[in-house]
């Protein structure tokens, strides 16, 4: 598993060196390495696992799926899991549950725009996911789409749409996908 990371984690950045300018290197490599690292965690450690999941976003029932699934997998792996909603007040059973490492199982905003990133580096608890610069940036879909262009990544045409748009107004074909622009998963 580990070496499975590092090879795949080199690979991409070769790909970025070869693609882009230096100062993208400077956001996305120390990111890319430490979603390796915190992966390697989970396959290393078999301590406890705290899952992240819930929450307050219009994702959040996406996000139990996500994190009952995550807590029967990592259960049948010998993991010690603790499953903890945040949609209210969970810090405080989160420091008691003292986490070797989190799974954050959270979907859109909150869980993967770099905010839940910045309390679990505040509190030192490492976890799964990308860090707080490059969750802010990949959960702006028009930012990542600059960024991913500057780096020489193909991206597909998009358009910004704003709340008064028609259908009849969109200049692409069908099929196409609507997204809202800071979330994560397609909902209605």
């Amino acid at each position: 598993q580990y070496h499975r990371s590092l090879r795949l984690s080199c690979a991409i950045q070769k790909y970025i060196k070869k693609k882009s300018n230096p100062s993208l290197l400077d956001i996305f490599i120390p990111q890319l390495n430490q979603i390796y690292l915190n992966l390697d965690l989970l396959t290393v450690m078999k301590k406890r696992v705290a899952i992240l999941k819930g929450g307050n976003s219009v994702e959040r029932e996406v996000s139990l799926s996500t994190g009952q699934s995550c807590y029967k997998a990592l259960i049948r792996l010998g993991y010690n899991v603790k499953s903890i909603d945040t949609k209210e007040n969970f810090i405080d059973e989160l420091i008691k549950f003292k986490p070797d490492v989190v799974f954050n199982a959270l979907h859109g905003k909150y869980g993967e725009d770099g905010i839940i990133q910045g309390l679990l580096e505040t509190l030192k608890i490492p976890y799964t996911h990308s860090g707080v610069q490059a969750s802010s940036i990949a959960m702006d879909k028009n930012l990542a789409k600059i960024c991913f262009k500057e780096a020489g990544i193909p991206v597909v045409e998009h358009i910004i749409l704003d709340k008064s748009f028609s259908l009849e107004n969109i200049p692409f074909k069908l099929p196409y996908v609507i997204k809202p622009l800071a979330g994560g998963s397609s909902v209605d």
